[in-house]
């Protein structure tokens, strides 16, 4: 993986290559499970060192694909995402560590598309 972010469960992300809007090649993570009840789909980044600072600012770009777009599906198709993070002072993450819910990870916010 170039990204080399961490996925769970491991059949759930994908990681592509595509364009931007200016069509300059770039790589991605995909998810695209709608057909699947309960899904609970993560995407973690590798450890961001903040030093001595008090703040950090994550920028994310992300697309969502309209539910209404696809037919059929059994009410799985979400149009929004959760932000969360986890504060510690050396990189301590594995693959099963943090656990994958909620806590210990701290919600941002839930994240929507802009319309």
């Amino acid at each position: 993986s170039e990204l080399a972010w961490t996925s769970h469960p491991e059949s759930g992300w994908e990681e592509v290559s595509g364009y931007d809007e200016a069509m300059n090649p770039i790589r991605t993570y995909q998810v695209c499970n709608v057909r699947e009840s309960s899904q609970n789909n993560w995407l973690r980044t590798g450890f961001i060192w903040r030093r001595e600072v008090q703040r950090v600012y994550v920028e994310l770009k992300f697309t969502v694909r309209d539910c209404n777009s696809i037919p059929n599906i059994p009410g799985s198709c979400k149009e929004t995402f959760n932000l969360f993070y986890y504060e510690a002072d050396s990189d301590v993450a594995s693959a099963s560590s943090p656990f994958w819910m909620e806590n210990p990870y701290v919600k941002v916010d839930t994240i929507a598309p802009d319309e």
